[in-house]
């Protein structure tokens, strides 16, 4: 049994999922190694109504988008480079990056959070510091003010590496499903932070 702090919700696993009352939530709380979640503490997040569930040594599939969509033209090669950077610049040290891939109005990543100042970093405080700067530089850039991404995320634990394989494929196969480019290698801002050979 979990509580999340100051919500009142509570959980319990059952039948190989953590499912949480009033509203549910189930995702496998065993795996194996590597990119995988291991079994251990889960924690359930409230924010903008949504729950976030996440565990110690997961990698999740990450989106964040725009706030507005001709706030920015995110693939635009002054812009680009900015998120690009961004990605990597902690990279090794609070979290694995793995697959990513910027678009015109929205982010894709797979990231794995690490621990840093005794704690497995936390998946939104990963995205608030990724946004946060990105969202000052950019503004800055263009020479808007106002929110430029939306405010929360979408993000999912990676359950297996089928389904690292499945979500790495879909995000190096986004622009081209946009009708941006007519091969995924031609998209100049999708990149690997480092191979899965080296998550765990």
């Amino acid at each position: 049994m979990f509580r999340a702090k100051g919500i009142g919700l509570a959980g319990q696993r059952a039948g190989g999922y953590i499912e949480a009352t009033g509203r549910s939530i189930c995702v496998p709380h065993t795996c194996r190694t590597g990119f995988l979640a291991r079994p251990g503490s889960a924690s359930i997040m409230l924010k903008s109504r949504r729950h976030y569930l996440e565990y110690d040594g997961a990698s999740y599939f990450v989106t964040f988008r725009l706030a507005c969509r001709n706030a920015a033209d995110l693939a635009d090669g002054t812009i680009a480079p900015i998120i690009i950077r961004a990605l990597h610049h902690f990279d090794g040290e609070r979290y694995l990056l793995y697959d990513y891939t910027v678009m015109p109005d929205h982010v894709h990543l797979i990231v794995k959070p690490l621990p840093y100042d005794g704690r497995v970093q936390p998946v939104g405080r990963i995205m608030q510091s990724i946004k946060g700067w990105t969202a000052r530089q950019i503004n800055q850039l263009l020479g808007r003010r106002g929110p430029l991404w939306q405010a929360g995320r979408y993000d999912r634990i990676i359950r297996n590496r089928h389904d690292y394989e499945e979500t790495a494929r879909y995000i190096w196969t986004n622009p081209v499903a946009g009708g941006f480019v007519e091969a995924a290698e031609l998209w100049p801002w999708s990149g690997t932070g480092r191979a899965l050979s080296e998550a765990s």
